[in-house]
Order: structure tokens, then sequence, then C-alpha cells
């Protein structure tokens, strides 16, 4: 071997040296003031409550693992998604189908599953109507005005909109950024229906899905909003991590929320956030029902979804996706 080739395989070893020193020091700041844990909150509850909650929980974390944390809660659900494509998050609060696009296409994992209720690991969307609307079935639907949330949510537009494609009927789609502002439409007659989470009554007999929450402003909403259809239960929200996150650091921040969702102080920071009142250990497999549903509709991921793998693709161009009207 001449003084040439040794020289360029010594240049070579050492370049693969400071390669893996580079990547080490990387991997061992994650965490700290310099490399925060990019920590993602979906924006399906009032702002200001989530920010608070968030916050507030984000500190118990870092008491507790001694990690630094950046909380970021973008306007979109869409954001949260592609975040895990360029390792933008390490761990997020994700909603059941956005989970699945995030695991579809960049590989994202669920380690554990919100509860709700009397600690209940699913929920299911629902239709609703006014009593005085004329409509009494789904067929009624047709051609009316109808209100969709986020076209990445899983109660209020993904299982609801397929409910209705499954049936033919379709409706005209209007798009509102929260539940509530839903089921105020429908109870002042201004569209024909709505879809919105749906909860079982608790065992007093109280109702415990979206109405809940509009009780107070709307005293009459249980008598005048009715349910029209459920749709089939799925699994709640995860928390989901990105596929290359370390695994010491991920344990850690697994086992910190589940030790804070057992205290009173989180437990009441997390029924804030989310209305959640624990939460326990899962894997994408969980999941497996949901894309049962999608199967039993003959339909795969890039159909189902507006936009599908096109997200990646649009991204990997530097571009934009815009979801177009669904169905």
């Amino acid at each position: 071997m001449n003084n040439k080739m040794i020289k360029i395989r010594h240049f070579g070893i050492i370049f693969i040296l400071l390669f893996f020193i580079y990547a080490c020091g990387k991997i061992e700041d994650l965490g700290t003031q310099k490399r925060p844990i990019n920590f993602y909150f979906v924006p399906s509850a009032n702002l200001k409550v989530l920010k608070k909650a968030s916050e507030g929980l984000t500190n118990l974390i870092e008491k507790d693992t001694g990690l630094k944390i950046k909380i970021t809660i973008p306007k979109e659900y869409i954001k949260v998604i592609k975040a895990f494509s360029k390792n933008n998050v390490e761990v997020a609060f994700i909603n059941t189908f956005s989970y699945l696009l995030a695991h579809e296409l960049y590989g994202a994992q669920a380690e554990l599953i919100t509860l709700r209720g009397n600690n209940d690991e699913t929920y299911q969307g629902q239709i609703v109507t006014h009593i005085h609307s004329g409509v009494s079935k789904l067929k009624d639907l047709q051609n009316r005005k109808f209100a969709f949330m986020d076209k990445y949510s899983t109660s209020g537009f993904v299982l609801p909109a397929y409910l209705l494609k499954k049936k033919n009927i379709k409706p005209f789609y209007t798009h509102y950024s929260s539940w509530k502002e839903i089921l105020e439409s429908v109870y002042k007659k201004e569209v024909a229906a709505g879809a919105t989470f749906y909860r079982p009554k608790n065992k007093k007999g109280q109702i415990q899905d979206a109405r809940k929450y509009l009780l107070k402003k709307y005293p009459d909403i249980v008598k005048k909003v009715k349910i029209l259809a459920k749709t089939p239960a799925i699994p709640n929200e995860p928390i989901a991590f990105r596929k290359n996150i370390p695994a010491n650091i991920k344990e850690k921040l697994i086992q910190s929320l589940l030790k804070i969702s057992n205290t009173k102080k989180g437990k009441k920071l997390l029924m804030s956030l989310y209305d959640i009142t624990g939460m326990k250990r899962t894997n994408n497999a969980r999941y497996s029902e949901v894309r049962k549903i999608i199967k039993a509709l003959g339909k795969e991921f890039d159909d189902f979804v507006p936009g599908g793998s096109i997200l990646k693709t649009m991204e990997d161009k530097g571009g934009s996706y815009h979801p177009p009207t669904f169905p």
C-alpha cells in the first residue's frame, strides 16, 4: 500500500470517528437548554387553557427528569404530522388519525394511550342535529349543510365522513375550528347537522359527549340537539414518539408521564389539557382496529386521507399541501 493510499485510509477513519463523535454529541445534547425536547400538543382545545396546562405538565416533567422541554402548539393538526417528517418533534399528544398518518409516513410510534371517563380506552364520533332541522335519518342529510372539524380530526371528520360516504350521502361540507362552534351552529340551526365526539353517560346518567361542555351556555342543548348516528369505537389518542429518539430518553419521558398522571396535580393538568383521567402503555398494534375500519371500506391510506402520502411528496419538494374538499 503506497503512502497516498495510507493517507486516504487514515483520512477516512478520522472522518468516520469525527462523524460518530459529532453524532454522539448531538444525542448527548438532547434534553439540554441547547437542544430541548420538542413536545407538540394538538390544537383540539381552548388555546389559552391548552397553553397553560401544557406548560404546567412539561414543568413537572422537567423537574422529574432534569430534561429541558420546548412546547409547540400549532394551529393545524397537519403541522404535528409534518413535524415527525424532519425530526422536529420528539414526543406529541396527537389525535388518533393523525397518529396513523405520522406512523405510516414517518414511523412515529405510539407508546402511551390516554384514558378518559371511567378510565375508558376508546371513544366514538357522533353526528348530531337539531330536533327541528327536518333531519330524522342520515339520508336526510343529502345536499344539506354539514359542519365538520379539521380534516385530520378522527371523530370530527374522518369517521363521520366515511359513515356518510359508505351510504353514498353527500352533504355540503362546512369546516369549523372546534366542536364547540359545530355544536353552536347545529343548536342555532345554521347547519343541518354536525360531527363531534361521543362518550357514553357516566354512572349517574349524566351525558359525557360534546354537548356536556355547552350546558352552561345553552341549558336546553341536550333537548334540542339530538344524536343522529354514532361511529364505531376507536382507541383514544396516543402519546407518540419519533422513531429514532434515544431509547433512554424515551423511557425516561414515559416513566415520568405515567408517574405524573397518578399525582393530584398531574391529574388536574391532564384533565384541563384534554379531559384525560390517566394513561397506560400501548403500542402501534393497538391502533390496528382503526386500520381495519379503513380496510373494511376498501380504502388504503392514499385514498382515505385527504392528501394521503402526497403530504410527504409535497413536503420533499418544499411545497405545501392543501387538502381538497372531501369526499
